[in-house]
């Protein structure tokens, strides 16, 4: 397992080492890009998301490297994330996220007509 961003203004990032290669071989058949983007989307009644991309090193983004894997990711990862851990397995990246609470987000009025676990939670 690679580890990176071990210090408090970064995240900590486990990658496979299958992961790792993979990731190296996505960019070198992509050379238009040079780095992992790796970003938060908070999503409705649960813990928000991580999505993986190919993207080129921003100026305003965090970057971490991993041996020789450039990773990049904004502040809203770091404000909400502590821990990535990255594997390949079955021709896909899995993506574990720890948050940086155990709490979950809550719904707020906008999501209750069309979450389904706000509706059922609102049932029971």
């Amino acid at each position: 397992m690679k580890i990176g961003g071990i210090l408090n203004s970064k995240i900590k990032i486990r990658i496979s080492q299958k992961a790792y290669n993979e990731l190296l071989k996505l960019l070198d058949d992509n050379k238009e890009y040079n780095c992992i983007n790796f970003s938060y989307y908070s999503t409705c009644c649960q813990n928000g998301k991580i999505s993986i991309s190919l993207d080129n090193l921003k100026d305003n983004y965090i970057k971490d490297i991993i041996d020789n894997l450039n990773i990049i990711y904004n502040k809203d990862l770091l404000r909400e994330i502590k821990q990535i851990d990255l594997v390949y397995k079955n021709n896909s990246f899995y993506v574990k996220a720890i948050p940086l609470t155990n709490t979950t987000n809550s719904c707020n009025s906008c999501c209750k007509k069309s979450c389904y676990t706000c509706n059922k939670n609102m049932q029971d």
